[in-house]
């Protein structure tokens, strides 16, 4: 999993960690669809309200990539104060 996050390109790498804290709106549809196809992040739709018809569409991270994310994000920590 670890390698998956290395291997981002810097686009993909700033909307995952976008998505990753509910910052899902306005990023570009082929990084999302990219990040989408690797199972990095999920798509879902949700209701505007019962007022306005219609959805849109969101993203979040799987639980496991999330946790496999903050533990890549404390090595490359961990590497910077060696």
């Amino acid at each position: 999993m670890r390698k998956r996050f290395a291997s981002l390109t810097p686009a993909q790498l700033r909307v995952f960690e976008q998505v990753a804290i509910n910052q899902d709106g306005g990023h570009h549809p082929s990084t999302l669809k990219a990040l989408e196809r690797r199972g990095m992040i999920e798509s879902y739709q949700e209701r505007w309200s019962d007022k306005f018809p219609g959805s849109i569409t969101r993203y979040m991270v799987p639980l496991p990539v999330h946790i496999a994310w903050c533990e890549w994000c404390a090595e490359q920590a961990a590497d910077m104060v060696e």
